[in-house]
């Protein structure tokens, strides 16, 4: 079995409206700021959000949410390959920004998905195996455009179009300052297993 996992990341100039939107969703306790600082672990970069809206997700739930260099970056337990991107499309309705969706299964499927206004504008899809999924080539000048990213079209197709899905994930992360191979489940208590498997990538 390989590595699964999903997250949404906004990308915005307004983080702090952002955070506020998204604590009207969660019950939110703490008034902590998590910053991208590279000699800081990732992991001690995201607050917890207490406890999910009792209209959306169980009381179960953990979610996190951090904020790196004009990301706000959304971690939750229920996300996973398939819902993560429902949820970045209703997300995508409430804002003025685009939402980054990421999503990841088994070291088979990698997908990435770019939404805006309750739409999705651009998707990058790479399968291996018999999943009856089509691969699909992300846009590079609308993903750039789009996330008003200040990177050239050839570092993107570096970062998405030579390596194998696993490598996609580590190069688009360096590229964007941003993490990507993060899932809500690793924090907490397996915080052992994100140490083990990823290390500190950004």
């Amino acid at each position: 079995m390989g590595a699964k996992f999903a997250n949404l990341h906004v990308r915005t100039d307004y983080p702090a409206a952002t955070m506020e939107m998204l604590e009207q969703r969660f019950v939110q306790k703490t008034d902590e700021k998590a910053y991208y600082d590279s000699e800081v672990d990732i992991i001690d970069l995201y607050v917890s959000l207490d406890k999910a809206a009792l209209d959306t997700y169980s009381l179960n739930s953990k979610v996190y949410v951090g904020e790196f260099n004009g990301w706000v970056s959304l971690l939750h337990s229920e996300f996973s390959w398939g819902t993560v991107e429902e949820y970045a499309l209703s997300l995508s309705l409430d804002l003025h920004d685009p939402v980054l969706a990421v999503s990841y299964f088994d070291d088979d499927i990698l997908s990435i998905g770019v939404y805006l206004k309750g739409t999705l504008v651009n998707q990058h899809i790479k399968s291996y195996g018999n999943y009856g999924i089509d691969d699909k080539e992300m846009d590079i000048w609308s993903f750039i455009q789009t996330l008003d990213i200040q990177v050239t079209p050839e570092e993107v197709r570096f970062a998405l179009f030579n390596h194998g899905i696993q490598k996609q994930v580590e190069e688009l992360e360096k590229l964007l300052c941003l993490p990507l191979w993060i899932d809500a489940e690793w924090i907490g208590e397996s915080d052992l297993v994100y140490y083990e498997e990823i290390g500190n990538r950004v």
